[in-house]
């Protein structure tokens, strides 16, 4: 998990790009890797119970977020990479992306850089899967609204 919670996400996704690809290079046990999915996974259901029940919803924001993060993404079309999901609600987006491999996931965080829609404060699961292919679970939130916290165990 990756939390920035002021500067734009694919500008600080950047910086950890190194940490990435080392992470990926070692080999984790197999139960560290189930651990971490299953800790994003409950992260990423938190953040969607949210965007569901949020009283207060702020529509204008929706729609200018909304608007502005498919703008973006038409414009970075590739071969490598489809956008699977955008849905906005409440006070959060949500993009999924699949990509061909690493380098187009790494490709496609460099190019969001800067984009319309992604300076917002945001969060981004990087997942790789066994047969090469990656996705990418990107969430972005309101600035007048904090992450749901997860209950401690």
């Amino acid at each position: 998990m990756h939390r920035f919670p002021s500067r734009p996400v694919a500008a600080l996704l950047l910086a950890c790009l190194p940490l990435l690809a080392s992470a990926a290079s070692r080999s984790a046990s197999s139960e560290e890797t189930t651990l971490l999915r299953q800790q994003r996974q409950t992260q990423r259901q938190d953040i969607e119970q949210a965007m569901r029940n949020a009283g207060g919803r702020d529509s204008d924001w929706v729609a200018a977020t909304r608007q502005q993060l498919s703008q973006s993404m038409a414009t970075l079309r590739d071969d490598r990479t489809r956008l699977v999901e955008l849905d906005c609600a409440a006070n959060y987006c949500r993009l999924v992306l699949t990509h061909s491999g690493i380098a187009a996931q790494q490709d496609m965080l460099e190019r969001t850089a800067g984009k319309p829609g992604f300076s917002l404060p945001g969060m981004a699961h990087l997942e790789n899967n066994e047969d090469g292919t990656a996705v990418t679970y990107v969430y972005l939130r309101n600035p007048a609204v904090e992450w749901p916290v997860h209950p401690a165990s």
